[in-house]
């Protein structure tokens, strides 16, 4: 029995399976997408953990320590915004998709896959699924706290257009239809 399944993570009954995910890479996962629930905090702190201050940086707009990573894990809302993960054969998650809760048409995305997961098409399927999500909920755009290159070329596949607005401490990532975003900066 995995962590998952001992800590309710898995809620229904899932078997592994092997699934081609982008071309040429095959992974086995146990079910591609989880809602994650409060109960899973840990697990999702043990994932944030194993990235390194570059990815914390990319995710969040600043590196943190482990310690600022639990703290912050412990304060979501997780019922308030979608949390997306796909958990290994292991029932370590190896990919996240975070989408806040939207206000005015526009919601928070942080994506991240483990270091050793990457290139294998699990960032795509993260945010094709939260592209999916966005049109259902009337989400017309997704902001981000940084540009990581990985989400701009991700957005670039998908023909979102991308509007960068300068604050104070950071650089913040709009994504949209080419429509919703025209015009709203200067």
């Amino acid at each position: 029995m995995s962590s998952f399944q001992s800590s309710g993570l898995l809620r229904m009954k899932v078997e592994p399976y092997t699934a081609t995910i982008a071309e040429g890479s095959i992974v086995t996962i146990l079910h591609p997408l989880l809602r994650l629930k409060s109960c899973d905090h840990q697990h999702f702190v043990r994932h944030l953990r194993a990235l390194d201050q570059d990815d914390r940086r990319a995710r969040f707009g600043v590196a943190m320590s482990d310690d600022r990573l639990a703290h912050v894990v412990a304060e979501m809302d997780f019922d308030l915004g979608t949390h997306l993960a796909i958990p290994d054969s292991q029932g370590e998650l190896i990919a996240v998709v975070q989408i806040g809760h939207p206000s005015d048409g526009a919601a928070e995305l942080a994506l991240s896959v483990a270091p050793e997961w990457r290139r294998k098409g699990l960032a795509g399927l993260l945010f094709g699924e939260a592209l999916r999500r966005a049109n259902r909920t009337r989400i017309a755009r997704f902001i981000l706290v940084h540009g990581h290159p990985a989400i701009l070329g991700l957005a670039a596949l998908h023909r979102l257009a991308v509007c960068y607005r300068h604050t104070e401490q950071q650089i913040v990532v709009e994504l949209g239809a080419q429509e919703v975003l025209e015009g709203q900066f200067e």
